[in-house]
Parts: C-alpha cells; structure tokens; sequence
C-alpha cells in the first residue's frame, strides 16, 4: 500500500486518478505435532494481519504487495504456537507446526541448598514478558512458554536475580535443573544536586540488571 498527501485548495476541480495494484496472499496450513489438521487456530502477521484456519487447517492472509516480507506464526491456547516464518508475497503452501514448550527446574538456596518456596518467574518471548508466581515446597516449577521463549528470570525476596538466555529446541521440555541463588547485597547510596550539594528527595531511581 503507497500512501501519499493529497491537498485540495479551495475552488480547485482537478481530476485526480487512484490506481490500486493487485494484492497478494500468504497461505498454507497449520498442523499440530503429528501433521493433522487444525481448524480455528489464529494465524498472524507482525504487520497486523490475522485470519483463522478453516476445517482443512488453512489460512490466507493479505492482500500484501508484490515481494512485501511478513512474518507470520499461529498460536493455540490448547496446542502451542508455531515458530515464526519469514516470507515474501505471494507465497502458498506455508505450513505452520504447532507445538507445546515446558520449561522446567529447581530453585535453591546458595548457602544451604535448601529449596527456595516462594518466587516469581519471567519468560520473555516475541517481545513480551510473562510472569508466574511459584509457591512450591520442593522449590520446582514447570511452566508453559512459547517456543519462541529466549530469557528467563528468577527473583526472590532478600535473594539476588538469576537470568540465562535460553537456547531452546522445537517444543517438548526444557530442563533448567537447579537454580542457584545467591543472597542480594544492597546499594546505598545519596542523591544531590550537582550545583548546590543539597539532598534531592522524591526521586525513584532504576538500577539495571
């Protein structure tokens, strides 16, 4: 699509002429881990352009301009997500897999090797983050995540944050094993004013991890 400003002054009576291109498509289909179909299933695009599959599994996105790049991936609440394929319009025959991903572990003190039973858990996918809270006696857990996930963290009260980026396969489990976490070390510090030396008050500062 070419957007272009078109200003007409007062009086004018010229005759103006759209031409509109023909648009192109993606398609194909979404299957689950064995390969049959699945219908009603969302199919997307980063640009914003959705559909849902049909009985047979299928999709078609668009209209796109000749050679335009997409990104496109499916995503089910019961069955997972797709890994995300790039592709140029017009393409047919894009096959979307859907598949679950667990990521799992442990999570225990440094100093004691006692399991810590209280903690949050962030996985960071396709640009968002979800966290989980985790009350567990044994100090496990074991989330659902996009395949796409690539970061995880872990904090809790009193403790320093732990964080690894993930190198995960395509669905299935992914076993962290044990997390170690440290006792957190505070900053201290004062804030004043470069000029006078005065104390700054009701500021909120951010430290970085």
């Amino acid at each position: 699509m070419v957007l272009d400003n078109i200003v007409i002054q007062e009086g004018d009576a010229n005759r103006i002429d759209v031409a509109l291109a023909v648009g192109h498509f993606v398609a194909g289909r979404v299957v689950d881990g064995e390969g049959a179909p699945v219908a009603g299933v969302e199919v997307g695009t980063r640009g914003g352009f959705v559909a849902r599959t049909k009985q047979d599994g299928s999709y078609r996105l668009g209209p796109f301009q000749l050679g335009e790049r997409e990104t496109v991936s499916a995503w089910s609440a019961q069955l997972g997500s797709s890994r995300s394929q790039d592709v140029a319009a017009p393409y047919d025959g894009l096959v979307l897999e859907l598949r679950r991903l667990a990521i799992l572990g442990r999570v225990v003190d440094a100093t004691t090797g006692a399991p810590v039973r209280k903690y949050h858990l962030t996985v960071f996918d396709r640009g968002k983050e979800r966290e989980h809270r985790i009350e567990a006696e044994d100090g496990t857990f074991r989330v659902e995540a996009d395949i796409e996930a690539y970061r995880i963290l872990v904090h809790a009260p009193g403790y320093a944050r732990w964080h690894e980026n993930l190198h995960v396969g395509f669905g299935g489990e992914y076993d962290l094993g044990e997390i170690v976490l440290g006792r957190g070390r505070s900053v201290m510090g004062r804030v004043v004013d470069a000029r006078t030396g005065a104390s700054i008050a009701g500021r909120l500062y951010r430290v970085g991890w």
